[in-house]
């Protein structure tokens, strides 16, 4: 017995959950969230095969041998678990730029974030696998055994060499000024507005977009990897680029290039075209992306750094949350052409602006 489609019923597809023959009532249930609903069966003993996804999502109750009652479990608590888990992620910027000279500081995110993104391709490849064969609980599994991996690895990694410190001593009000500085909190709004396009976009309403354009669910998988590889393969280029045509041309260009791309969206009538939209969006984001966040902590002491980038982050996340949430508004009453335009517009005007905000960069 499982909710499917927003209805009840007292089979599953292929097998019976009721007993050795299915039966339907004669009026579907719509599905509640969060809560049970009953549905009457034949009087026959029910025993209901456990698999792994009902582990992670359903928990049966046998009320009466005429009534089974189903509950579907959503713990919306435990998602907290993963927010508070990327915490790491700061930790582990400062430790392995730490490793750089500041003056080093974009080449190291680089370097990073390029491990970063190829992680991010062969996780959304082999979870669709892993779904696909073993069940939705399979991803969540493999995902814990990997994570313990690479916390042992991390134990084993040496702490970056410090300076010695020869300025004054490390004070909360110091540190106020380091996460209150206007350059910092400059280049945190502007990574909050690339984020932004980036989840109302590629991770947000562009796969709905494909879908209208026909795309199969393999289609959605292959869109997903011509962002997150170019975002990729962007990375090692980033420095010399910086180096190149300095940081501010390079956040400049790029944000605009993010904002052409996203305005440009809506008229891609077939998904070849889409595609190769979705290739210089990647590149752009990695760019983009990785310049701001070297400049973060670039022009800051070591025994500041972990201040800079956690106000970095806390800034640029505000992006990620309120890009599907803004988009999905101005979709609903302007429809889903307008995501895309309105997107494309505030990383337009973030372009502009980065002129003045960056002119010391």
């Amino acid at each position: 017995m499982r909710c499917l489609a927003g209805k009840a019923s007292c089979s599953r597809p292929r097998a019976s959950r009721c007993g050795p023959r299915a039966a339907t009532p004669a009026k579907p249930l719509p599905r509640i969230s969060g809560q049970c609903a009953e549905v009457k069966c034949p009087p026959q003993e029910y025993h209901p095969p456990l698999t792994s996804n009902d582990y992670f999502h359903r928990r049966y109750h046998q009320v009466s041998p005429q009534h089974t009652r189903i509950c579907t479990r959503r713990p919306l608590g435990t998602l907290a678990v993963p927010g508070l888990a990327a915490c790491a992620w700061v930790g582990i910027t400062i430790m392995y730029a730490g490793y750089f000279a500041p003056s080093e500081s974009t080449r190291a995110i680089g370097w990073l974030n390029l491990v970063n993104a190829t992680g991010q391709v062969v996780a959304t490849w082999s979870g669709g696998l892993l779904a696909q064969h073993y069940g939705y609980g399979a991803p969540f599994l493999v995902s814990a055994a990997v994570a313990m991996v690479g916390l042992a690895c991390i134990a084993f990694c040496p702490e970056p060499v410090r300076a010695a410190r020869t300025g004054p001593p490390v004070t909360l009000d110091r540190l106020w000024k380091t996460a209150t500085a206007p350059a910092l909190i400059g280049v945190s709004l502007l990574s909050a507005v690339q984020n932004y396009a980036t989840f109302s976009t590629v991770f947000g309403f562009t796969p709905v977009y494909a879908e209208r354009l026909g795309a199969t669910r393999a289609d959605l998988g292959t869109l997903t990897a011509v962002s997150l590889i170019p975002f990729a393969l962007a990375q090692p280029i980033t420095a010399w680029l910086n180096r190149r045509y300095g940081p501010r041309n390079v956040v400049v260009i790029g944000l605009a290039m993010i904002g052409l791309t996203a305005v440009t969206t809506p008229l891609c009538e077939t998904l070849p075209i889409l595609l190769a939209v979705q290739v210089v969006a990647g590149g752009a984001r990695g760019v983009v992306g990785t310049t701001l966040m070297g400049m973060a902590i670039r022009r800051v002491s070591q025994s500041e750094r972990a201040t800079a980038m956690g106000v970095y982050q806390a800034v640029y996340a505000i992006g990620m949350f309120s890009g599907p949430l803004i988009g999905g508004l101005v979709g609903e009453v302007s429809g889903l052409p307008m995501i895309f335009i309105s997107t494309g517009a505030v990383a337009l005007v973030a372009s502009v602006v980065a002129i003045r905000v960056l002119r010391d960069a």
